[in-house]
């Protein structure tokens, strides 16, 4: 198995209203071209500035980026001290974007 699948198969199913669509998410995720995969969620755009802690400015904008930043709460949430990652502020900021 390559990263793509990997990824796919580590994607949040999630459930209630929204698990048609996550399913479908997944599903689409693992049948994509390997390089349009690595176009989507490896090459993200960003500016990586070191003030006190690590800040990751994204640069970019794709529509799967709502899906990478469900993954990443999904995956940080296995690790405790990972609590205060900035993901709040994150999908807080992708959400305004999406809206304009």
């Amino acid at each position: 198995m390559d990263l793509k699948v990997w990824y796919a198969l580590l994607l949040p199913a999630g459930s209630g209203r929204h698990a048609k669509a996550r399913r479908e998410e997944r599903r689409t995720v693992g049948r994509m071209e390997f390089k349009t995969f690595v176009n989507h969620f490896i090459r993200i755009p960003c500016q990586v500035l070191r003030t006190g802690r690590i800040v990751c400015r994204l640069l970019g904008w794709n529509s799967w980026l709502e899906v990478f930043f469900r993954f990443l709460d999904e995956r940080l949430s296995d690790f405790p001290d990972m609590e205060d990652s900035g993901l709040d502020s994150l999908a807080c900021a992708s959400d305004e974007a999406e809206g304009s």
